[in-house]
Order: structure tokens, then sequence, then C-alpha cells
């Protein structure tokens, strides 16, 4: 499977062991993982949850299990396909080009640009640090730039997760005299 990634153009890091692939998603930024479920250090179903908790990036099982229930729940907690051997490598490739063509950066009018796969948001090619609800909130609206929202609609497309009783606090530390700018804390690019 590396050899034919790397014959169609892709940079591949490969890791035997589960815990080895998640320190290095830690380190740097990946566009896709193939995860097998069978790892010998730690079960892959399980190593998707640790990635899920911190990373959106897209994900794809290879493995020999091909029982229906483990399809099921490969794609319930996280993965974005799953494929069973016997498979076809070329059919793999194309399967990480169609979703990394689906999760690619979309580039904003300047000076915004959002990332989904990394759930990051560039403004004049600065990394903006931003808390979960602050990136929610920038990405609902540099993503309809010609859109006004009413205060309820805000609500309920960025803190749809929270009971309502914990929203205008949540709404209040947003708007807050020392809610955070756009220009600082920022990581060059």
């Amino acid at each position: 499977m590396i050899y034919a990634l790397t014959t169609e153009g892709f940079s591949v890091t490969w890791h035997a062991l589960g815990r080895d692939g998640l320190a290095a998603l830690q380190a740097q930024s990946f566009d896709l993982l193939i995860l097998d479920v069978g790892l010998p250090d730690i079960n892959g179903f399980e190593l998707c949850k640790l990635v899920r908790r911190q990373s959106d990036v897209p994900l794809v099982f290879l493995t020999a299990r091909t029982e229906e229930v483990d399809r099921i729940v490969g794609l319930e907690i996280g993965g974005d396909d799953y494929v069973a051997k016997p498979f076809s490598p070329r059919e793999v490739c194309a399967q990480v080009r169609t979703i990394l063509k689906r999760v690619r950066p979309v580039v904003l009018d300047q000076p915004f640009e959002h990332d989904a796969a990394a759930g990051r948001i560039r403004y004049q090619g600065r990394l903006l640090i931003l808390t979960r609800y602050e990136y929610l909130l920038l990405k609902t609206l540099v993503m309809a730039p010609d859109r006004i929202f009413s205060r309820a609609q805000l609500m309920d497309l960025v803190w749809a997760g929270l009971e309502s009783g914990r929203r205008p606090f949540a709404w209040a530390s947003m708007t807050s005299p020392k809610s955070r700018t756009l220009f600082e804390p920022c990581i060059p690019a």
C-alpha cells in the first residue's frame, strides 16, 4: 500500500505501532490517516477514539476485519471510510484522492483561510489560536461573509451542544471586553 500511494504521488509516513503514529500526529499535521484495526500495541478502534479527541483529520480504516459490526463501529467512532482486505491498492488510492479533494483547505476571501480537516483558521497567513467555540463562531462567520446572522442563529449553530442554561454564559464570555482580537496571539505561518 505504501508503494501504491507513493507511486500515485502521495508522501507517506508509516508507523508499525499505533502509539508511535499518535505521537507523530501530535508532532505534525497530516492530510489523512490510514489505520489498521489490528495493531500490535493498541486496538485500532481505540486509537481512532484517541485521534478524534485531538483532530478531525480524515481517517480510513484498512483492515482484515470484514464483519459488518466492525465496519459499523469503525464508521461510527469517526472513520471516514472502511476498507476490508482483500482490496485493490489502486482503488484505495482513488478513495484517498476523493476524500482529500473533499476536505482540502478552502481559501476564503482574504484575509481568512479555513482548513476544515485540521479545524484551523488563518488570518493574513497567521494561525489563530482559538478555543473550540471561538473557532466554531469564526468559522460560521467567515464561511458566509455576506450573510447576516441573528444572535439566536449563532447560538443554534455554534453552541448547539450546550444545554440552554449554559448558553448565555458562553455568549457573554465570547462578547466580553476581554475577548480576543484577531491579531494577537497568532502563530506565524
